[in-house]
């Protein structure tokens, strides 16, 4: 039954994540009464609690996504130019 669980589960999670329409609460909370969940599993949707539902699932979270800002090689250079212009700038009200 878990691998149940865990297929219906993902498969209403990637319905969430997909359907524009879900993002009305009314559409959401007939989506996961509609879905063949315990109640348990949809109360802990609804609460988006992660955490405790991989533990229900027997599952551990092993990817983790982060989104990191990585400046592009153009603002490199330019925060580069900065900085050698205000340390001239620096050296010359020092002299």
């Amino acid at each position: 039954m878990i691998k149940q669980d865990i297929s219906n589960t993902i498969k209403l999670l990637d319905k969430m994540a997909s359907d524009a329409k879900l993002l009305e609460i009314t559409n959401l909370q007939r989506a996961i009464d509609d879905a063949e969940l315990s109640e348990e599993l949809k109360s802990l949707i609804i609460a988006q609690d992660g955490s405790s539902l991989s533990l229900k699932l027997s599952i551990d979270a092993l990817i983790k996504c982060n989104i990191v800002h990585t400046p592009d090689e153009d603002e490199d250079e330019s925060e580069g130019d900065d900085e050698s212009e205000q340390t001239k700038e620096s050296v010359r009200a020092f002299a």
